[in-house]
């Protein structure tokens, strides 16, 4: 996606925890002529997300497009055996990552009267398992509600 918004000339904002990733991917975009602006962000956590919100209304005044759509999944055990620890993280990521993003930025986008504003949020709306033992929580359904 964000290719596709350098190529018709967006200004980007990115986020990843995994500062050599979010590096590499800032550094690519910027090789094409993208303006990036690129930020560590742990999603699970509220304040870090809004401090991004922060920066992203300061430097840019405004956003038009929202994919607020952070990710996890844990393949090494069947998704019975996982610790609450492994289910903590995941919703801390795929559902409060999402709720945060929607709330930082979300009312902002709406503020500023922008046309044209667009959010994607999320996973797809459920908690499951697949035979090879994956777990992921999907929760942008439960999400959608909260925007639409």
């Amino acid at each position: 996606m964000a290719e596709r918004f350098a190529a018709e000339g967006m200004k980007l904002a990115i986020a990843d925890i995994h500062q050599p990733s979010l590096d590499e991917a800032a550094a690519k975009l910027r090789a094409s002529g993208a303006t990036v602006l690129a930020q560590r962000v742990d999603v699970a956590d509220a304040a870090a997300v809004e401090a991004f919100a922060d920066r992203v209304f300061a430097e840019y005044g405004t956003v038009h497009v929202l994919c607020n759509n952070a990710g996890v999944a844990i393949q090494q055990l069947p998704v019975w055996d996982h610790p609450l620890e492994n289910w903590r993280w995941i919703m801390g990521i795929n559902l409060w990552g999402v709720i945060h993003g929607i709330r930082s930025f979300v009312p902002r986008m709406l503020a500023s009267g922008a046309e044209g504003a667009r959010c994607k949020h999320g996973f797809h709306g459920r908690a499951h398992h697949r035979v090879d033992g994956r777990l992921s929580v999907r929760c942008d359904q439960a999400c959608r509600c909260c925007t639409e």
